[in-house]
């Protein structure tokens, strides 16, 4: 498990890298420059695309997942595996296009009264979720290939340069807010294009049909695994991000309240999602165990890979958790307009709980899929997508943004607790340890710091001196509890390493 905590935290680095320029752009250049009316149109075209994009590829990335590996032949251009892979998605997007297109009006009169301004831009959907989907199935035939990284840099970092960019253009008045979204509707393509490019020079883009692909014996296989995933893939489309569409479309009181209240609750879900960080690289670098596991049917590797990515997941998740809690209220000093953003505080600290809790609970949907029940997963998802859109409905009228926070909370309570107790039944095995107990505890210390030391500052510039000193404090008094309790062999021989290469350059 050592290992797997190290090829994690080399995996996070570029992601990170993506979260600082991500984050000049969401917390201070975007406040700055654009209204917040404005930002909630940007969040909009980011998200719905997004979502759309999950649906219109049909389940082709999946597809190169799982079965690619069943084509590949450098000298058969695989058998025209990926000449097929491009072209069927292309139904997916037609069926698309039309229900665009025929049903404008009444995609337009969802968000005519609470967010009118943004159906002027409805159109940049058509190309974004073009874009998006390409981008995700070619990321996918490089994912295949092990190469994750080029990806992952043009995903994190180069993408968020060019909004950097645009930005800032539109900041000096090169551009107005039209032409903005026509670059940041570009950016999406570039990064498509130099994806194509990259793997057209690895010498892998193999375009040729060949009939040979519906020989192969797993074709009809692949049929069959689409009934499955494309259910799951609209049941995931509907969880995922619906609660920014659903901010936009019912709350507010007046005709663009609705994407004020997008752009409040996307900043505020932006800071809180940083804490999951850890868990998406822990659970990549886990998967190759995992299936191994599996695969060999040992079940105590399964129970010790649960219960210490648990843990793991949880203690790096309370960490991130407690160095935002504790300066969140300074945060707000670097947002230009903050005054208009400070509402979105406690959805920083409903979101950070949900995703706490989300990793607290391990790799259970892994774990499921892996196993004899996949199928299980179709019906989680599904559940999911179902106890996602009745939270929201309930709550966002109630108490707008702070309710699609709060529905979020609740729906991931409901569905990891459902998949934990499905494990529970089937296999036997639990996430949690004994090691939880404080570690639960030290969590819950964390959230009460703000109240006892309420100490804020006045001023920016005062913030950027206490915010690094506060953090560090924190940071140290975090380790050495952690060591006391002796929470995770893992993190303390990670802790150990790291002080032997600091005495080490200091030798030197």
């Amino acid at each position: 498990m050592g290992i797997i905590i190290k090829q994690s935290i080399r995996s996070t680095i570029i992601t990170y890298l993506g979260i600082a320029i991500g984050t000049v752009n969401v917390l201070w250049l975007y406040p700055k420059y654009f209204t917040p009316e404005q930002i909630g149109i940007l969040r909009l075209l980011q998200d719905i695309p997004f979502l759309l994009s999950l649906f219109v590829r049909l389940g082709a990335s999946n597809i190169i997942d799982r079965y690619f590996s069943y084509y590949r032949n450098d000298e058969m251009q695989h058998n025209g595996f990926l000449f097929i892979i491009l072209l069927y998605p292309l139904l997916g997007y037609l069926i698309f296009l039309s229900g665009f297109f025929l049903f404008q009006e009444y995609w337009q009169s969802l968000y005519t009264e609470k967010s009118a301004l943004f159906t002027g831009y409805m159109i940049f959907i058509v190309p974004l979720t073009f874009f998006m989907m390409y981008a995700d199935i070619f990321e996918a035939y490089l994912r295949a290939y092990y190469q994750t990284f080029f990806s992952n840099f043009l995903k994190e970092v180069v993408l968020r340069i060019f909004v950097t960019v645009i930005v800032i253009g539109f900041a000096v008045k090169l551009l107005n807010f039209n032409s903005t979204i026509l670059f940041y509707s570009l950016a999406y393509g570039a990064l498509l294009l130099i994806m194509v490019l990259y793997i057209r020079k690895q010498k892998i883009l193999f375009l040729t049909p060949n009939a040979a692909f519906f020989k192969n014996e797993k074709t009809k296989e692949i049929i069959s695994f689409l009934l499955y995933i494309i259910p799951g893939a609209a049941g995931g489309i509907i969880a995922q991000k619906i609660d920014t569409l659903m901010i936009g479309a019912i709350s507010g009181k007046n005709a663009n309240e609705g994407l004020e209240n997008v752009a409040v609750y996307s900043l505020a879900y932006f800071i809180g999602s940083v804490i999951e960080v850890p868990r998406k690289a822990i659970t990549q670098i886990s998967l190759p165990l995992l299936a191994k596991a599996f695969k060999e049917n040992d079940q105590d590797a399964i129970n010790v890979l649960y219960k210490k990515n648990s843990l793991i997941q949880f203690l790096s998740g309370v960490f991130i958790f407690g160095l935002i809690w504790l300066n969140v209220d300074d945060l707000f000093l670097f947002i230009p307009n903050s005054d208009v953003y400070r509402s979105g505080k406690y959805v920083i600290l409903l979101i950070g709980v949900s995703k706490l809790f989300d990793m607290s609970t391990s790799i259970n949907n892994e774990m499921i899929q892996f196993s004899q029940y996949f199928r299980f997963n179709l019906i989680a998802v599904i559940l999911l997508g179902v106890v996602t859109i009745i939270m929201n409905l309930i709550f966002i009228p109630l108490y707008s943004i702070m309710g699609a926070a709060l529905a979020l909370v609740l729906t991931l309570f409901v569905y990891n607790i459902v998949k934990t107790i499905f494990i529970y039944s089937k296999m036997g095995m639990i996430p949690f340890s004994k090691e939880m107990i404080p570690a639960l505890i030290l969590a819950c210390g964390i959230l009460l710091v703000p109240l006892i030391i309420p100490f804020t500052c006045s001023s920016w510039q005062y913030a950027l001196f206490i915010i690094p000193i506060k953090s560090l404090l924190f940071g140290l008094l975090f380790i050495f509890i952690v060591r006391l309790f002796k929470m995770s062999p893992e993190m303390n021989s990670l802790m150990d390493g790291a002080l032997d290469y600091v005495r080490t350059c200091l030798k030197k």
